[in-house]
């Protein structure tokens, strides 16, 4: 049995990245570029009018300048400014040669022929000069970066209609047990409704994962041997259950039966001891725990590092403190305890965390408002006494994000 920090270890340097994959820009929003993207042009590509108003050459003249005509965007005018005229231009419109400024229609006096501009004013002012965005060949962005509604802008205003990013991995999730029964059908006298699969697709659905296959299978090596052998396509698969030490308990069997190596299997933590991590070629296989409590912190722990890591993310450090009282844990094994991080102070004080601690890993309603685990460690004396309040760090579960904590 291993300790949590060498399971997480374990996992994270199996992991293989993804081939990335083409897709519309207008299905891009979120994942991560796989490539730099240059800019194919100047931006502008011409000497472009900020404002609407009077496109104007200097010369030698002081006083009025004669109107020659209007310029709207989406057009060019063929003959350069000479001095003292003026041209009418609309924002965006190109800027003819020989143009000195533009004068905004709010700072000048006009009777329809001649234009007559303020006093004060800079040379080259309301023009957005030819490439002073960005120059053809510029790295405008950088691989890695992810795809925002400002992203897409930039990259629509280069022609692009599809691009290159690091796709979510696919994933199979594995429901094992002969008791539990899937969305839409009856229970039996001894069965109960599957919470596992919903639970484990809407935490991965968090990481941007679009590509979920959900199946059940029942506790024989047939029936699991046959499930992973459907979920072959997939990056990841996750089986709930079936990963203890009862008499059917084959998950483990059969994965070394359908050729994966088994890495690890229990790890020193509550909830979630019998965590099972093994892997074949470029598939890695997540042995969660049957009970929901368990195979959420296992997810939460170990599953979801690696789908951001695959998406070429980096693990967030999304970790606070919190105040709390905790009862010491003198179990010899690290334990994680949901708990509610709520601000009840000024924005500069710590959290203060209420602590689902001493329940069983598979009451799901004593913990339903739970936005973040606690890492409690064993106490190394027995004797020890630390239940009194102090500052704990804690890790705010992704759902945090949805009530915005």
């Amino acid at each position: 049995m291993i300790n949590p920090d060498e399971a997480l270890h374990t996992v994270l340097k199996n992991i293989s990245p993804l081939s990335p994959i083409k897709i519309s820009i207008s299905e891009a929003l979120g994942y991560r570029l796989s490539e730099e993207i240059q800019a194919p042009r100047n931006f502008p590509p011409f000497d472009r009018s900020m404002m609407d108003g009077f496109a104007v050459c200097l010369g030698t003249m002081s006083g009025r300048y004669r109107r020659i005509g209007v310029l709207k965007a989406g057009e060019t005018w063929s003959a350069p400014l000479e001095p003292g005229d003026c041209l009418e231009i609309m924002t965006g419109a190109p800027c003819p040669l020989g143009t000195d400024l533009v004068f905004p229609y709010e700072d000048v006096d006009t009777d329809g022929v001649w234009m007559t501009p303020p006093q004060n004013y800079e040379l080259g002012q309301y023009i957005a000069k030819s490439g002073s965005e960005c120059r053809k060949g510029d790295v405008v962005l950088h691989k890695g970066t992810v795809v925002t509604p400002l992203i897409i802008a930039i990259l629509a205003s280069f022609g692009q209609t599809e691009v290159s990013i690091i796709p979510p991995p696919n994933i199979s999730i594995i429901v094992t047990g002969r008791e539990i029964v899937r969305e839409g059908s009856r229970l039996g006298g001894s069965q109960i409704h599957d919470a596992n699969g919903p639970m484990l697709m809407a935490m991965a659905s968090m990481l941007g994962v679009t590509k979920i296959t959900a199946m059940s299978a029942d506790d024989d090596l047939c029936s699991l041997t046959e499930a992973l052998d459907q979920s072959e396509k997939a990056d990841l698969i996750l089986v709930t259950g079936g990963v203890s030490e009862g008499l059917f308990d084959l998950v483990p069997t059969a994965l070394e039966s359908n050729g994966a190596k088994v890495l690890f299997h229990k790890v020193s933590q509550k909830p979630g001891k019998p965590f099972l991590f093994a892997r074949k070629e470029n598939r890695l296989y997540f042995g969660l725990p049957g009970n929901p409590l368990s195979a959420h912190l296992c997810f939460h722990r170990y599953v979801a590092p690696v789908i951001r890591i695959m998406q070429g993310n980096t693990i967030p450090s999304a970790r606070d403190q919190g105040i709390a009282r905790i009862t010491p844990n003198r179990s010899g094994r690290t334990r994680f305890d949901l708990a509610r991080a709520e601000r009840i102070q000024g924005a500069d004080q710590p959290f203060h965390l209420t602590v689902y601690e001493g329940l069983h890993s598979s009451d799901l309603f004593s913990v339903h408002k739970a936005n973040s685990v606690v890492c409690v460690p064993p106490l190394e004396d027995s004797n020890e006494e630390d239940d009194e309040s102090k500052h704990w760090e804690f890790e705010w579960l992704e759902s945090a994000r949805m009530e915005g904590m």
